[in-house]
Formats: C-alpha cells, sequence, structure tokens
C-alpha cells in the first residue's frame, strides 16, 4: 500500500469516527426534540411512553394516555387518594366526570364501551377514596 493509499485510508477511518460520535451524541437529542414537540400540549401530565429502538438506530415512540389515577386527582381536584382506600373518602366525582376519564382511556384499557370503561374508572377511584355520585 502506498503512502497516499494510508493517507486515504486514515481520512477515511476518521470521517467514519466523526460520523459514529456524532449519531451517538446527537441521536437522542433527536428523540428528545420529537418526544417534546409530541407532548407540547400535556404540559404537566404524566404521559407514559412505549419507545422501540431498532437495529439501524432509528425509534419511534408511543404515547399513552396518562394514569387513571392521575386524571382522577386531577379532574376531582384531589391532592392524592386515601391511605385507608374506600373506608376514608378524600373526594367525589359525578357520573359525567367518570364518563370524560373514561372516554380519555377508553383506547389504553381492555374494554369495547364507554360504559365497561368507566365501571374500570370507577373502581379506580373507589380504591383511592373518591366517592362516585350520580
Amino acid at each position: 500500500m502506498s503512502v497516499q493509499g494510508v493517507k486515504q485510508f486514515i481520512t477515511f477511518s476518521f470521517l467514519i469516527l466523526i460520523l459514529i460520535i456524532i449519531v451517538l451524541l446527537f441521536g437522542p437529542l433527536l428523540f428528545m426534540v420529537d418526544g417534546n414537540d409530541a407532548t407540547r400540549d400535556k404540559m404537566g401530565d404524566i404521559i407514559p411512553v412505549v419507545i422501540s429502538i431498532y437495529e439501524d438506530r432509528s425509534f419511534d415512540f408511543v404515547l399513552k394516555t396518562p394514569p387513571t389515577a392521575e386524571l382522577i386527582k386531577k379532574v376531582g381536584k384531589i391532592k392524592k387518594g386515601s391511605a385507608k382506600g374506600k373506608s376514608e373518602i378524600v373526594g367525589k366525582l359525578t357520573k359525567a366526570q367518570v364518563k370524560e376519564i373514561a372516554e380519555i382511556k377508553l383506547p389504553d384499557l381492555n374494554c369495547y364501551t364507554v360504559e365497561e370503561a368507566m365501571k374500570i374508572v370507577e373502581g379506580t377511584a373507589i380504591n383511592m377514596g373518591v366517592e362516585v355520585i350520580d
């Protein structure tokens, strides 16, 4: 191998190394930009995320709905759930509020109708010490 060939090989190897460093450093930054854009309207909410990272270092992510307990606290204006469960009432929700939460949670719940989702939300509310009224 000639001196010219060695210089080209070193230059090429150096460029590849720089490219790898850039991908490693700025790959997470690209995720943060995409994640921030996707959740900009949900500021302050807890949003579960499923992140898939592929062998080619590409990624995608799916935003889930906020946890039911967090939605109950937010809609019911409750600071925290009861430590004693349903034996200590810390707040109240109306059926309309339960339906609102159920409609938000429906895509992530293991049910098909809003009425079934309402039962799940009511169960969570009761276990948090939140009374459901008509």
